[in-house]
């Protein structure tokens, strides 16, 4: 993983304003470099995983909050993240029906940037709405 795309990725974070962002593939080299760069300017990364062997070793490294896409209680842990943390960014390396639960659950203005697709299912905007009445 080169340093300077986690560098770009994290200026779209800074830029943006808001301290909490989106991450999927959270247990990802990349993802790693950013929660690193995150932590050291004070912003709080919300990332997603698919085990739960890897919640402690990045919550060391500095993310806020790490959920679990296989958890029950993964929508409910969602909701009440995005609700308490309002992240206006996501970046997103797998798509598929876990991001469009992701961008779903944002706030108001949020943006979806994808530079992945690790998940082979398609990607379906399950509330069009969003992008017109919420300006996401």
């Amino acid at each position: 993983v080169n340093p300077l795309t986690a560098l770009a990725m994290f200026d779209i974070v800074r830029e943006e304003g808001e301290k909490a962002f989106v991450m999927t593939a959270g247990a990802s080299q990349l993802c790693k470099l950013i929660i690193g760069l995150a932590k050291e300017a004070g912003f709080r990364p919300i990332v997603t995983v698919r085990r739960d062997e890897q919640i402690q070793l990045l919550k060391d490294l500095g993310a806020a909050h790490v959920l679990n896409e296989k958890a029950a209680d993964f929508q409910a842990v969602l909701r009440e993240t995005m609700k308490a943390e309002q992240p206006r960014i996501f970046l997103d390396a797998v798509t598929g029906p876990l991001a469009s639960t992701i961008f779903n659950a944002m706030p108001k203005r949020a943006r979806w940037i994808i530079y992945g697709r690790l998940d082979a299912e398609p990607t379906v905007i399950r509330e069009p709405g969003q992008l017109i009445f919420q300006h996401k």
